[in-house]
């Protein structure tokens, strides 16, 4: 399942800003680019993401 980049900020708790400056350090790296100005990512690793932390 795939999320969009508001639908991980409502589940994170950050940002949107947060989050892009997060994927350009390469902290969270789940991402898939399906436009040029459209990503969204995999929730599995999201959730990852989120125990690790």
């Amino acid at each position: 399942m795939f999320l969009t980049l508001k639908e991980v900020s409502k589940l994170i708790g950050l940002s949107v800003s947060t989050i892009n400056r997060v994927v350009k350090k390469r902290d969270l790296t789940s991402k898939v680019k399906i436009s040029l100005k459209r990503m969204i990512f995999i929730k599995n690793e999201i959730e990852e993401w989120i125990n690790a932390r």
